[in-house]
Parts: C-alpha cells; sequence; structure tokens
C-alpha cells in the first residue's frame, strides 16, 4: 500500500510519520535524502535507527519505509502488502548443490 503525503517545510513528512503511527507503525530518524525504515509496532519492539545503521536483518523484517523528499514532499509511505513487497526479504532458493 503506496501513501503520499504533500506539503513544504516537512508537512508531508508529519502527515506520514501520523499516519504511520495511526497504523500501529514505528519509524526511524530521519537521515537526508535515505528512506526512513518503518517496523510494526509491538511488546518489546523499539524504533529502528536511522538507514545508515539499519541492518540486513532489520531490513527483511521492515513492515514498510517512508522516501521522497522530507522538506518539501511528496513523502511517499510504503506498507509492505501482497501489492507492495519487502524488496529486502526476497527468497533465496537452496542452491548449495551448484556450488559444490
Amino acid at each position: 500500500m503506496k501513501m503520499k503525503f504533500e506539503g513544504s517545510e516537512f508537512q508531508g513528512y508529519y502527515a506520514a510519520k501520523e499516519k504511520a503511527l495511526e497504523l500501529g507503525m514505528l519509524y526511524g530518524s530521519m537521515q537526508r535524502d535515505d528512506p526512513i525504515a518503518v517496523v510494526r509496532d509491538g511488546p518489546g519492539v523499539e524504533h529502528p535507527p536511522k538507514w545508515r545503521y539499519v541492518d540486513t536483518a532489520q531490513k527483511k523484517n521492515m513492515a514498510g519505509m517512508m522516501t521522497g523528499p522530507k522538506r518539501d514532499g511528496p513523502v511517499i509511505l510504503i506498507i509492505f502488502d501482497d501489492v507492495d513487497k519487502n524488496p529486502f526479504a526476497k527468497k533465496v532458493g537452496n542452491n548449495d548443490s551448484k556450488n559444490r
């Protein structure tokens, strides 16, 4: 599911953050032009780190992400579902037999 938030002076960014919270999500910190990781809230779940500190395992477990220019918009909030799949969680087949 993709949602677009318009607005200047960070209005689109603030609206995307508010929508993420409404959907039961937590989000990471802004880091220039990089995406912002979004995770499902729950017991023991913490806000994700800035994008440069999000490791491979965390990327695979993301529930979504925010992209776009945060200052001037539009900011796109993507919640991974059947249509918009997590691009970091691609299933890798067992190719061990080829490597022997």
